[in-house]
């Protein structure tokens, strides 16, 4: 698997930007980003000249650790980017959850689609991480709880393999800042 972004364009002016492997300073590019994201319209800028509004969605899914340099060099692209108010991140790796928790302002603006979260088979023996939709569990994490999910493999009920006041206490303040609940 090759690492770092990869850049793709639908038809509805959707740029997609999709992160692997490990987020450093090297593999972050910010330069290559922000080119990106200058060729697209900002929302303001969409509005005035009455086009479709463009939008952003990085995907981090396969994304399997972050560095202090990644995270510093991921803060500094989303203070540079703050005005895409449009910008959307799917499949927030676990690893960046924890930093989000740690650092509140990781995230900027952005709005979260989904992110994943650790549980556990007891039947298989097996760490599993599991997807959750912003729109689907909201109710869920709204009350800081898990939501209760189903192996994949042999379908039985998962644990949630952390604390959930802890791991979901940044998605519990977005869902309230947001209109997503």
């Amino acid at each position: 698997m090759s690492h770092g972004p990869k850049f793709t364009f639908n038809l509805n002016e959707v740029l997609t930007l999709r992160y692997s492997g490990h987020l450093d300073e090297r593999s972050f590019d910010t330069k290559a980003l922000e080119a990106q994201m200058a060729a697209l319209p900002t929302k303001a800028a969409s509005k005035a000249n009455g086009e479709a509004t463009s939008k952003i969605v990085l995907d981090l899914s396969a994304v399997d650790t972050i560095s202090s340099r990644g995270v510093r060099a991921w803060i500094q692209f989303r203070q540079q980017t703050q005005e895409f108010s449009n910008l959307e991140i799917a499949g927030l790796p676990i690893c960046f959850v924890d930093m989000w928790n740690q650092i509140p302002e990781v995230l900027g603006n952005s709005r979260i689609i989904s992110f994943f979260a650790p549980y556990y088979c007891t039947v298989c023996q097996k760490e599993v991480s599991q997807l959750l939709l912003i729109s689907q569990h909201n109710r869920a994490l709204i009350g800081n709880a898990a939501p209760p999910l189903s192996h994949n493999e042999c379908g039985s009920l998962l644990d949630f393999d952390a604390v959930e006041e802890i791991y979901f206490a940044s998605v519990v303040q977005y869902l309230k800042r947001s209109s997503v609940t």
